[in-house]
């Protein structure tokens, strides 16, 4: 083999190994692959906000509200605390309650917060209700 050869074969062995590590797919590892988690706040930030402010909502990170003089009209995401790195459940807890009724039940519970949370129940008439509860023919818990 002549050094011209050599050289070569050297200079060719190096570009199979540049194209290899170019084409073959990267595997990642568990520290680097995007988390259940992280897909999850992704969903709400990048898809859902400005989906909900299209139609009139304001709020950011899974807490909405309808703009509206007459009512609280509330969306909260809320996850399962059994959710970890490779899975998410959550369900969404919708409340519509007229402002009046609110104003009048925190006369009565000065300790309540000025607007409600749909997640809370604070009488049998004002709470918030999981969506799956709303559907009247498979009303259940999703």
């Amino acid at each position: 083999m002549e050094v011209n050869d050599a050289h070569a074969d050297h200079k060719s062995a190096g570009i199979r190994t540049w194209l290899r590590q170019r084409i073959q797919p990267k595997t990642m590892t568990i520290e680097q692959r995007e988390t259940a988690q992280d897909a999850y706040k992704r969903l709400l930030n990048d898809s859902l906000s400005p989906a909900f402010r299209k139609r009139g909502f304001s709020g950011s990170a899974g807490r909405y509200s309808l703009n509206s003089k007459t009512h609280w009209a509330l969306l909260g995401f809320q996850k399962s605390a059994y959710s970890d790195r490779d899975s998410i459940k959550f369900t969404i807890n919708v409340m519509v309650v007229l402002r009046s009724d609110w104003d009048q039940f925190r006369a009565l519970s000065p300790a309540s917060p000025a607007r409600p949370s749909p997640s809370a129940h604070y009488s049998r008439e004002i709470g918030g209700e999981r969506i799956g509860m709303l559907d009247p023919v498979n009303r259940r818990d999703k």
